[in-house]
């Protein structure tokens, strides 16, 4: 009778490290994958020479993504400047030394109940 109260409770413990196991994996693809766009936005705004409507558009998509893209410009002899439809105007394209590119994203583990916002800081330079 012992044999098998030992028994499942091994298989419940197994059960229990299989879900946070797989909790955690999924947790950390996805900051990869948030990374890697991050990656992927930051070279986008590179090879378009820094285009406002590329700069526009990524944050766009970041939000059909999942994701809150912020996206700071820093001009020759300013300050930065936040990248939104109102400021869009102030900037030059001429003008700019590099943008600051932060990505937030959702860092989850179901299984414990577990959400926090993780924040990735960039360079497009």
């Amino acid at each position: 009778m012992s044999q098998i109260v030992k028994v499942f409770t091994g298989i419940l413990f197994l059960m229990l490290l299989t879900m946070l196991g797989s909790g955690i994996i999924g947790a950390q693809l996805e900051s990869s994958n948030a990374r890697a766009y991050r990656q992927s936005v930051a070279a986008e705004i590179e090879n378009s020479n820094f285009c406002k409507e590329v700069m526009m558009a990524c944050i766009s998509q970041a939000a059909r993504d999942g994701y809150e893209l912020t996206l700071y410009v820093y001009q020759k002899g300013e300050e930065c400047i936040q990248m939104n439809e109102e400021n869009e105007a102030q900037i030059e394209v001429a003008d700019i030394e590099m943008v600051e590119v932060l990505l937030n994203y959702d860092y989850s583990i179901p299984f414990l109940n577990y959400k926090t916002r993780h924040c990735i800081r960039g360079y497009a330079i």
